[in-house]
């Protein structure tokens, strides 16, 4: 590594990347395909707020389960002690 070539990876060094797209569309032929369009960024923020609302009601609703199935718990661990002291 130098300061004029900087590091690359596998054989990218050794390879001519003029001469090798000119052999690909040489055996391939030239991309005829539309370039990628890229989404709005009105849809992006409505995916944010989605994904926030579902993020909130999945915490709540995580958070309010556990504390029933703690409180089943203790019930239920409670009325067995009290079966077994009779």
């Amino acid at each position: 590594m130098t300061s004029s070539k900087p590091p690359l990876v596998g054989l990218l060094s050794l390879t001519d990347p003029q001469t090798a797209l000119t052999d690909f569309q040489n055996a391939r032929g030239v991309d005829s395909a539309p370039p990628p369009s890229i989404p709005n960024s009105t849809h992006s923020d409505q995916w944010t707020e989605d994904a926030r609302i579902a993020t909130a009601v999945s915490v709540v609703g995580g958070f309010l389960l556990g504390g029933l199935i703690t409180v089943c718990y203790k019930v239920r661990k409670r009325s067995r002690r009290a079966r077994a002291r009779r």
